[in-house]
């Protein structure tokens, strides 16, 4: 899938997600799969700024941490799952 790379932060994002790209449990695998689609298609959206308080941001830079991902991928992840049910 070619996708259209705006700025030096997408490519780094782009490019830390395939880095992380481990065999593993399916499980796993699954939601990697899951987490660089939703990141490939946050791409194609707008930018948004957000105040998270600081507990809650730390919290989510932990469980990305814990999945391997940019904490970024994981708040766009989470919108669009919240979004698509």
């Amino acid at each position: 899938m070619d996708i259209k790379v705006q700025d030096q932060e997408e490519k780094d994002l782009i490019n830390e997600t395939e880095a992380h790209a481990q065999p593993g449990i399916p499980e796993d695998m699954a939601m990697r799969q899951r987490l660089q689609s939703a990141a490939k298609r946050a791409l194609k959206t707008e930018r948004i700024n957000i105040r998270l308080s600081k507990e809650d941001l730390e919290g989510i830079k932990h469980k990305a941490q814990e999945q391997g991902l940019p904490y970024q991928t994981l708040i766009s992840s989470i919108i669009h799952q919240y979004v698509a049910r």
